[in-house]
């Protein structure tokens, strides 16, 4: 039936367009779109301003973020994405024999956009690793790293806190004006990230997949700049070559 589908259309590009107002949020300083998957081009405005183009904004699997600070508005804003579909050499979405690749290849806007909202500090791609004690299955050593970003043009300091449960830890830090810095807690640093009753992320059919929740926020003089959260599982995955060369 898909061969029946005409390509034409599709050969073209789409538009895509969102009305939302920021009315009712808290004050802000610095708003950040983000974009976390295009497939494959895109041209976007915002409030009638173009704001990126296709030029920069290309790659179905990555994401882009745009400092909208200055285009964006309280009130009523309109933001319109001209999307462009994969030629035949672009990397984009794949396709297997069992699900083939439909006439329109994929296009459009098919993963989530975001808008954030921050103070003078963001906080940007929180992750975590751990490190099973396999023998006891129980005993769990975790490392979380972000990225912040100062987006002023001053020093600031303040305190990067993480919430683990019925956890907290923290590190006080200085940012040099328009900074990034990817900041670290290990749990050689701090020991409570070390967990002696570890609830450990299974594949299906051998255990339960059970999540834990982060907390982390940046305060400037005890107020919030930013906060993230996340949810990770804890587990530890690993590959290795047998003795006939085969991974």
């Amino acid at each position: 039936n898909l061969e029946k589908i005409p390509t034409e259309p599709f050969e073209f590009s789409w538009w895509y367009r969102k009305e939302f107002d920021l009315q009712g949020n808290k004050p802000f300083e610095h708003v950040r779109l983000e974009f976390d998957g295009i497939n494959y081009k895109a041209n976007i405005w915002l409030n009638g301003k173009q704001i990126a183009s296709s030029d920069s904004i290309l790659g179905a699997f990555r994401i882009f973020k745009l400092d909208i600070t200055k285009t964006v508005k309280s009130g009523k804003n309109i933001l319109a994405v001209e999307v462009f579909p994969p030629k035949p050499s672009d990397f984009t979405i794949g396709f297997v024999d069992w699900n083939p690749r439909p006439p329109d290849q994929n296009m459009g806007i098919w993963r989530p956009v975001k808008l954030h909202l921050n103070g003078p500090v963001s906080i940007n791609n929180p992750f975590v690793t751990s490190e099973i004690n396999l023998e006891t299955l129980k005993e769990a050593a975790l490392t979380i790293t972000t990225d912040l970003v100062n987006h002023s043009d001053q020093a600031v300091s303040g305190t990067l806190k993480g919430e683990l449960e019925e956890i907290e830890f923290s590190q006080k830090l200085l940012l040099k004006p328009n900074e990034s810095k990817t900041v670290r807690f290990s749990p050689e640093q701090f020991e409570e990230l070390t967990l002696f009753q570890a609830r450990l992320w299974w594949p299906n059919n051998l255990g339960a997949q059970n999540l834990y929740k982060l907390k982390l926020s940046f305060l400037i003089d005890n107020r919030v700049s930013d906060e993230q959260t996340i949810s990770f599982g804890i587990r530890e995955v690993s590959d290795y070559v047998n003795e006939e060369g085969h991974r």
